[in-house]
């Protein structure tokens, strides 16, 4: 029986990437390039907020072996046998607290870089499975899923992936460094 821990990942040994005073927009291009290097696709872009998020990019675990989202064998596995996906959530603060400034490109100071990344499951209610052969199956329409814009599908938070997020914050720091 393989079963996923979901949750149960060690916990990561950095949880932010420390941003010098006056690097801003060389660790805001950091975080960028590095989405783009792992074949996301960016959504969002907000300098002046201090938000990078991407669109939710699919996996199909180990018949996908180019993919480099999951981190462990178990992750391989569930991406393989459930309809996931991973978004991602950057976001830039200062570093000093209680400073909450409008636009982060005037921050004088240090800043932290906090990495999010969220693993969704894709759900299709209404699967009718056709005994005589499964290519004969259909799906039914819930009338009250369509009014909430859930329907044919929707995506349910599951987990976040800590050890993605970690890695993320090592090549941004990577980058940085550079």
């Amino acid at each position: 029986m393989l079963t996923g821990t979901g949750c149960a990942v060690a916990p990561r040994a950095s949880s932010e990437v420390r941003v010098p005073t006056g690097g801003y927009a060389a660790a805001f291009d950091a975080a960028r390039e590095t989405l783009l290097a792992r074949r996301f696709e960016l959504e969002r872009v907000d300098a002046r907020a201090g938000v990078i998020t991407t669109r939710p990019k699919s996996s199909s675990g180990l018949a996908t072996p180019w993919d480099t989202e999951q981190s462990t064998l178990t992750q391989e596995v569930e991406d393989l046998f459930n309809r996931q996906q991973r978004h991602i959530r950057i976001t830039f603060e200062p570093a000093a607290p209680g400073e909450t400034p409008d636009d982060l490109r005037t921050v004088s100071g240090a800043l932290t870089a906090r990495v999010e990344v969220v693993i969704e499951r894709l759900h299709r209610p209404g699967w009718q499975i056709e005994p005589a052969a499964v290519r004969f199956s259909s799906y039914t329409r819930d009338p009250a899923l369509a009014s909430r814009g859930l329907w044919p599908a929707y995506a349910v938070p599951f987990a976040q992936d800590p050890a993605l997020a970690a890695a993320i914050e090592a090549d941004i720091a990577a980058r940085l460094s550079r």
